[in-house]
């Protein structure tokens, strides 16, 4: 067995003893990486590394594995889901207060995701900017800040509700145009 197969069936062991419920891996026809699991679809990667990555970080093992990382520059501090602190920093005070109007719209109260809430979203960028005018460069940069905030609030989440009330939300902020948001204002 080489290095970094070793590497990969040391990381499962220790998933394993965190609840996974992982039963074996081995190469596909192809070359891939299945991972097989009780009760589930087998999981391809493209390589060991890419397994590996996945598994410590899907079973929290960033601390036990950091020397991984250590050595090509990667920070492996655990990502949160919380919102970010407001500052008194320009463009970075508008991202953050649309970033909390948002989750606020979004998740204060149980109502559909709809037009009529892409509308409020739009509306909710333009009252964060105070009516200033935002440039094609500070929308692109806050639509990408929307899209990975909900992106990790995604993965993040405990049910398959969550996952797919966040879905089309994650999908609008990734589609949203600059050009629909000069319409509206």
């Amino acid at each position: 067995m080489k290095h970094k197969e070793q590497l990969l069936t040391l990381i499962i062991e220790d998933a394993v003893k965190k609840g996974a419920p992982i039963i074996r891996w081995e190469y596909s026809a192809n070359g891939r990486v299945v991972i097989f699991r009780h009760n589930r679809i087998p999981q391809y990667c493209i390589n060991l590394f890419q397994a590996a990555d996945m598994l410590i970080h899907q079973y929290n093992l960033t601390k036990e594995y950091s020397f991984i990382y250590a050595k090509h520059g990667i920070n492996t501090s655990q990502k949160s889901c919380e919102l970010p602190q407001i500052s008194n920093s320009g463009d970075m005070d508008y991202e953050s207060k649309c970033i909390e109007m948002c989750n606020d719209l979004l998740f204060s109260s149980s109502q559909q995701f709809n037009v009529d809430t892409q509308n409020k979203i739009y509306s909710i960028i333009h009252k964060a900017y105070d009516g200033n005018e935002i440039s094609k460069d500070g929308f692109l940069r806050l639509r990408s800040k929307l899209s990975a905030f909900y992106r990790d609030k995604n993965s993040y989440a405990q049910t398959a509700e969550e996952r797919n009330k966040l879905r089309p939300i994650i999908r609008f902020f990734e589609n949203m145009r600059y050009e629909d948001f000069l319409e509206l204002f």
